[in-house]
Order: C-alpha cells, then structure tokens, then sequence
C-alpha cells in the first residue's frame, strides 16, 4: 500500500489499525509523521479528500 484516502483524521487512522479487534492487533509499530502513517517503517501517504477525481 502506498496511500489511502479517508476522512478521519491521522490519529484515528493510527488508533484503529493499531487496535482494531476484529483483524487483532498489529505487531508493527504505528507512528504519524505529518501526512504519513509509519508502519514498521514503511511510510504510507494518508489523502482526506472527499471527492476522489480530487486525488492525484
């Protein structure tokens, strides 16, 4: 994964893939760096655009 496009914000994002109870919990750390969630180091490009013909 390279992007994802939602429009919750960063900390919700991080929260819920860290903890989400359904899939169990991630074994990676999860870390926001600006516009970027950082999954065991990989960065992933977070996009809050409600209209996706907006997106690059």
């Amino acid at each position: 994964m390279v992007a994802l496009n939602d429009l919750t914000d960063n900390e919700t994002l991080a929260y819920l893939l860290e903890f989400d109870s359904v899939h169990v919990r991630i074994a990676a750390p999860v870390e926001i760096s600006g516009d970027q969630l950082q999954v065991s180091g990989v960065s992933i490009t977070v996009y809050h655009q409600p209209d996706p013909e907006q997106l690059p």
